[in-house]
């Protein structure tokens, strides 16, 4: 099988998505396995991780790794580990859970800082919660709250707005709550899905990219 190639030291954007786990998380047991086993596998395989969404059927990562191979063998190993925890636990016996991954390259610490906007913010524009701090597996109490975590490393992009903000992660916070536009949302979306880097940040998107009031909804379900 054919090994995708990663540039070491560019951020990727990475959604995974479930095809044959019934409900990809079942529990809080699933996710926490599933995130344990990637807390343990970074270090490993020479990836950053600077945030994270997983929700029931779909899981986003902005990574940057540090060898051309390290994401693919990072995912290929999360994908066969969490395969035999669920397939054990739930005595299948059909064929192992497979994530389908798809990637962006992302340009520039302005593009990545919406990214992890875009990840960190998810579950409340999907009307799975009311803040985005209620969803316990997701990045955002650690980025937006500075809890301290051994294993996210802080984005370039993200260490420069706190620098610029003198270091405030209330003006983190008010960025957060400062919605990106429908359309944008969509154009991220829709470039994640055909596995293009997208070209802009939200500073200079062009106002013509259609909006759709579900846009980010429609494209995950």
């Amino acid at each position: 099988m054919k090994q995708e190639l990663y540039l070491p030291g560019k951020t990727y954007l990475v959604c995974l998505k479930n095809t044959r786990c019934g409900e990809g998380f079942y529990d809080a047991a699933c996710y926490d396995y599933y995130l344990k086993r990637l807390h343990h596998s970074l270090n490993q395989f020479q990836v950053n991780l600077h945030a994270y969404c997983f929700l029931a059927n779909e899981i986003y990562l902005l990574l940057t790794p540090s060898t051309p191979f390290g994401l693919t063998h990072l995912l290929d190993s999360l994908n066969s580990q969490y395969a035999g925890y669920y397939n054990l636990r739930f005595e299948r016996q059909t064929r192992k859970c497979h994530w389908r991954s798809a990637s962006s390259l992302i340009h520039g610490d302005g593009l990545a800082l919406d990214c992890q906007k875009f990840i960190e913010t998810l579950p409340k524009n999907l009307g799975l919660v009311n803040h985005p701090g209620a969803h316990h597996w997701s990045s955002y109490c650690s980025n937006a709250f500075c809890m301290k975590s051994t294993w996210l490393t802080p984005h370039n992009g993200y260490r420069a707005f706190l620098q610029n903000k003198a270091h405030s992660l209330s003006a983190y916070r008010d960025y957060l709550d400062d919605q990106l536009a429908v359309g944008y949302v969509s154009y991220l979306a829709h470039k994640l899905q055909l596995g293009m880097p997208p070209g802009h940040s939200s500073k200079n998107l062009p106002a013509s990219l259609e909006p759709g009031r579900r846009a980010l909804s429609n494209y995950l379900h």
